[in-house]
């Protein structure tokens, strides 16, 4: 895979990087939602950039900390067992 790399300011840029790696990867939201085990609602709400009150309280304190924030995809991994969440 190609790298790809952002540096995110909101909750948008966020999601719709990871619906960019997710493509570039040959998934679909389906398949990202059963191999993480998450609900695929919260796979299209993330990728929609999902405005939260958790993530305004985040990027705000990243915007008043002055913490720059940088996405970077790794080749994919095929066993889910090897992600380290």
């Amino acid at each position: 895979m190609t790298e790809i790399w952002t540096n995110p300011q909101s909750p948008a840029d966020i999601g719709g990087y990871l619906a960019d790696v997710r493509r570039l990867q040959g998934l679909t939201q389906a398949e990202l939602a059963e191999a993480t085990g998450l609900p695929r609602r919260y796979v299209v709400e993330l990728e929609a950039g999902k405005d939260t009150q958790y993530s305004q309280r985040l990027f705000a304190v990243f915007q008043r900390l002055g913490v720059e924030v940088n996405l970077r995809a790794h080749p994919a991994k095929s066993d889910p067992e090897e992600f380290d969440w």
